[in-house]
């Protein structure tokens, strides 16, 4: 057996079974980590490993399988990542970290940038009557997954007739298949925390900072640096490096480059992942930015 359902899938008379699900998607209908400029609202932040909602998988017994929804594991991003960022991707990687997203990544398709991926899913021995995907209320948007092939075996060939067609015999999926028993399984949580940790900063972070931030003795006039814990040590390091940046891309002529040259950026909207030598506004003297360049610098 091969059925293509779309979901919202629903059957009070004629329920099917099968031993896979293979749902096309594994995506999310805000394609970003958080709106421009970013937010403090965690309903609209879309990190790594926050769950965005369900796949959720009736019975005819009257039980379910719920499949967590969460990014790096069952949902991806698209618009960012074609991009190929750091520190997964780029000149910039980071060694072993494109090989610990791709351990947990289990919608096939999604790390090599396919507008659809699938995500196979091993199914209880039971008739099915309902098949949709549950958006967590607590999150902005709704997970997206249109559909997927019913099997009945362990397929081999090319699944069609749907949204996209699917390779059932990529040997991705035998690595990479969500099994009712552990649908989220522990390793790779602790994976998906690892990816986080390395993408952003936490409070933990703060205490590995060094006990006194020293800047070259080239800069000693005109130094400004706060004392009296760790925290105050890394803002005088911000200050720092921040007025030496000014300085640099400040010209003789007094044009202040918005950006610094190869500056990376996040694209306003990332999920932490940066995308390397950007320079999105070096050209640019934005106003806003010369006048306050020029009162910091002064």
């Amino acid at each position: 057996m091969n059925q293509w359902k779309t979901f919202p899938y629903r059957s009070e008379t004629d329920a099917v079974s099968g031993r896979y699900l293979y749902a096309v998607g594994g995506f999310h209908s805000h394609d970003n980590g958080c709106p421009g400029w970013g937010s403090s609202d965690p309903a609209r932040i879309r990190f790594i490993g926050d769950r965005m909602g369900d796949l959720v998988i009736r019975y005819a017994d009257g039980s379910q399988s719920r499949i967590p929804l969460v990014f790096g594991y069952t949902l991806w991003y698209h618009s960012i990542w074609m991009e190929h960022p750091a520190p997964f991707l780029s000149d910039e990687a980071v060694p072993g970290m494109a090989e610990l997203l791709q351990s947990v990544l289990a919608v096939e398709g999604a790390y090599e940038g396919k507008p659809l991926g699938v995500l196979r899913i091993e199914l209880e021995n039971k008739a099915i009557t309902e098949i949709f995907v549950e958006a967590n209320p607590e999150k902005e948007g709704t997970p997206l997954y249109c559909g997927g092939y019913l099997t009945d075996e362990e397929p081999a060939g090319i699944l069609s007739g749907g949204e996209r067609e699917a390779d059932a015999s990529d040997p991705f999926f035998a690595a990479h298949t969500v099994r009712p028993s552990d649908v989220y399984p522990e390793a790779c949580k602790k994976a998906l925390q690892k990816i986080c940790y390395a993408l952003h900063t936490f409070e933990a972070d703060f205490a590995e900072a060094p006990e006194r931030f020293e800047d070259p003795e080239e800069t000693r006039d005109g130094r400004l640096r706060f004392g009296g814990s760790r925290l105050a040590e890394i803002a005088s390091g911000v200050i720092y490096h921040n007025m030496k940046n000014l300085t640099a891309r400040t010209d003789e002529d007094g044009f202040i480059h918005t950006s610094y040259q190869n500056a990376p950026s996040w694209r306003y909207d990332g999920f932490g992942p940066y995308v390397p030598h950007a320079n999105s506004y070096t050209d640019s003297f934005y106003s806003r930015d010369g006048a306050r360049a020029i009162m910091t610098l002064n």
